[in-house]
């Protein structure tokens, strides 16, 4: 059974990497920690929690596309804070204010922290507008089963993602 669904994910996989139309990279500042800080943590305005995300994006669709994406997130925060996790959702294109996206990815990953490692699901939602042909100003909220801590964590990001094709 474990195979057969290997196989079948793995397949699925080499298909939306034939049908991939276009590849993004964003880099995402957590907005709290940037502009105010945490006082409970005695975080700083201005603490760095850097996200990094690179979305393979499928061919356009009716309403929009499916995207699988990996993340890279770390926080300059006590014992540091690493999180990698790969992610797949949908990007609503075509709406009503002509050239906004918006989208909702849930993923699966990994927490470095305190020298070990925790695993956990998280949820993304996500506005997308673009300044130029390949630049777009974007706001993300994140949702992540912080097992570090044994709490679900929400997180405000803003940031700006590049078309690399």
């Amino acid at each position: 059974m474990k195979k057969t669904l290997t196989i079948s994910l793995a397949a699925l996989l080499v298909n939306f990497c034939i049908a991939q139309n276009k590849v993004a990279l964003s880099v995402y500042q957590d907005a709290k920690l940037l502009l105010v800080g945490d006082s409970n943590h005695n975080y700083d305005a201005g603490t760095l929690d850097l996200l990094i995300r690179a979305d393979l994006q499928s061919i356009q669709q009716k309403y929009g596309f499916i995207s699988v994406a990996v993340e890279f997130e770390y926080a300059e925060i006590k014992n540091n804070y690493y999180r990698y996790s790969v992610n797949a959702g949908y990007t609503l294109n075509r709406l009503v204010i002509k050239k906004l996206q918006a989208g909702a990815s849930v993923g699966y990953g990994i927490i470095g922290r305190n020298q070990k490692a925790y695993t956990g699901f998280n949820g993304n939602a996500f506005l997308k507008y673009p300044l130029t042909r390949n630049l777009k100003f974007c706001l993300l909220s994140q949702v992540v089963d912080r097992k570090d801590i044994k709490k679900i964590r929400y997180s405000g990001f803003l940031g700006l993602e590049i078309n690399l094709n």
